[in-house]
Formats: structure tokens, C-alpha cells, sequence
């Protein structure tokens, strides 16, 4: 069965993610309480997965189709699982997001829930095109942590804790009109200045969202009502552009200048700049600077 098993796995602060191609069968496994909310998304396969609480004799039988999502809830009591798979059907592969309490009772806070205890109520054979693309987009970035942007991942987990807690009853607090207010031009000069200050190094948009005095979910929407562009691809243009600058001086190499501006490699700031300027960071140095 281990030969079966193609899994990568990655941790980032308050969310993991798995990314495997499971086999076939799997005989029942018990899974004990966790502190962590767990949200798995059926990526391929047809299988029909067993579950049963520990002391329960009768085991839930419920067939799983591509793109529906299982939660199950941090505090959740011990229980049994595996599955099954028709033989005509494809090894099941699943993409799963692990969601720290603080991180979702964080969001919860900042967006004014009215949850008891911030329970999360076990979800099966959910679809939500949203939840579904955000937990896709993780799963690419466990695939390649190398290439992937804490500033990102941040902003996808937190959006994750929001629809997750709109599935289990979750309701705001604030009126519209507060809700989208923008960001005033000296916040917006704040945050520019901050990200400039901090560019040869890894940002979170938790430390933007601190800049402008607001919860990290507020900050998000408001910037993008400011600017026209998310917290990600703002920073990712100033870096882009810092890095321009920085290529007039031919003795740095193009692996220096990626250091130098916040990129985790030679290879994550080609792929960056290629896919926002349309060419290569070496081809851009040769049109312009000979």
C-alpha cells in the first residue's frame, strides 16, 4: 500500500497542507482528537469513505465525488476512518488544509462572529467553488514550497477560515458600508513605505494589515478597494520593480538580485517576473542595460 503513496507535505505559521495520491483501500485507521480544523478536498477518485465514532458498532458509508469537500472540526472525538474504491474507478487523491483554532477564532474575532465556542460543525460532500479553488491553490503551493509566497498562503488560508465559518453559521456583525471603506492615501503611503523597508525578506499580510491598524481580513479588502491590487500583488510589484533597479548594476547576478528582494530563489523570481512582465529577468537585463 505504501508504494501507492505519492504525498508531499508542507507547514507554514497556522496551516499545513497534504497533497497525496492515496491507494486504492484503506483498512480503518483511528484518528484522535486534534487541535486543528481540517478541511480535505476530493481532487480525483470515487471512493466510499467509512466513518464511525469509538464505541459505535454501525460505520457511515458516503460515496465521494471529485471537487466535494469534508470538514471535520478541531475538538472532534476520536473515531474510526478509511475507504474503499470500486476497481473501475482511479486511486482517490486528496488535497487537505489543516487550520490552527487561533488562526479561524482570530478571524472570527476580527469579523465580529457570533459563533459559541467557535465549534465548527462537521461538513460532508460539501461544494463550494470558492473553498474548493483556495484549497487547490495550497495544494500547488505544497508541490513546490519553494516557489510559493508566504504572503499568499497567509492571504488564501485566512480567506479559507472565512468561508469555512460562513458553512457553520457564521454571521457579521458590521454594516456594508463599513465593511467597504477604503484605505485613506496616508495608510496606503504606510504600508508602501513599510514593504519597501522590508523588501529583501519574506512579508506576511498580517504585518501590513498591523501598519494600517486594521484585522487582516478588513485590510485585504479595504487595500484592494484603495489600489486596485491585493496585499500579494502589490508587494510583488515593488519587489519586481526594486529588482529592476537593482539589475543596472552588473555586478550582481540575477541570483543576488532574488535574495536581495525578498524572493526564496533564483528559480521563484524567474518564474514571478515571467509571469508578470512576459519575459525573463535575463532577457530584461539584455534589451535594457546591454
Amino acid at each position: 500500500m505504501d508504494a501507492e503513496l505519492d504525498e508531499a507535505r508542507f507547514e507554514w505559521p497556522q496551516v499545513t497542507v497534504r497533497s497525496a495520491k492515496d491507494p486504492m483501500f484503506r483498512e480503518p485507521f483511528r484518528i484522535a482528537s486534534r487541535p486543528l480544523h481540517h478541511i480535505w478536498l476530493l481532487v480525483a477518485g470515487a471512493p466510499t469513505i467509512l466513518k464511525r465514532d469509538v464505541g459505535q458498532q454501525r460505520w457511515n458509508a458516503v460515496k465521494m465525488l471529485p471537487g466535494e469537500i469534508n470538514i471535520c472540526s478541531a475538538g472532534e472525538p476520536d473515531f474510526d476512518f478509511g475507504w474503499t474504491s470500486a476497481p473501475e474507478s482511479s486511486a482517490p487523491e486528496f488535497a487537505q488544509v489543516y487550520l490552527e483554532q487561533s488562526l479561524v477564532a482570530r478571524v472570527a474575532r476580527e469579523n465580529g462572529s457570533r459563533l459559541s465556542g467557535l465549534h465548527l460543525h462537521p461538513k460532508v460532500g460539501l461544494r463550494d467553488p470558492l473553498m474548493t479553488e483556495l484549497v487547490r491553490a495550497l495544494s500547488c503551493c505544497v508541490r513546490n514550497p519553494q516557489q510559493s509566497d508566504e504572503m499568499f498562503v497567509d492571504a488564501a488560508a485566512e480567506l479559507l477560515a472565512v468561508q469555512i465559518l460562513r458553512e457553520s453559521g457564521y454571521q457579521h456583525t458590521e454594516s456594508r458600508t463599513s465593511r467597504d471603506k477604503p484605505l485613506g492615501a496616508l495608510v496606503v503611503a504606510r504600508v508602501r513605505e513599510f514593504v519597501e523597508g522590508s523588501i529583501e525578506r519574506p512579508i506576511r499580510v498580517v504585518e501590513l494589515a498591523a501598519v494600517a491598524g486594521m484585522s487582516v481580513y478588513h485590510f485585504s479588502r479595504a487595500f484592494r478597494i484603495a489600489t486596485g491590487e491585493t496585499p500579494h500583488g502589490f508587494t510583488l510589484r515593488l519587489r519586481i520593480e526594486r529588482a529592476e533597479q537593482l539589475m543596472r548594476q552588473r555586478n550582481l547576478t540575477v541570483a543576488d538580485i532574488a535574495l536581495a528582494t525578498g524572493f526564496s530563489s533564483q528559480s521563484h523570481f524567474t518564474t514571478q517576473y515571467r509571469q508578470l512582465r512576459g519575459i525573463t529577468p535575463g532577457v530584461y537585463r539584455r534589451l535594457n542595460f546591454g
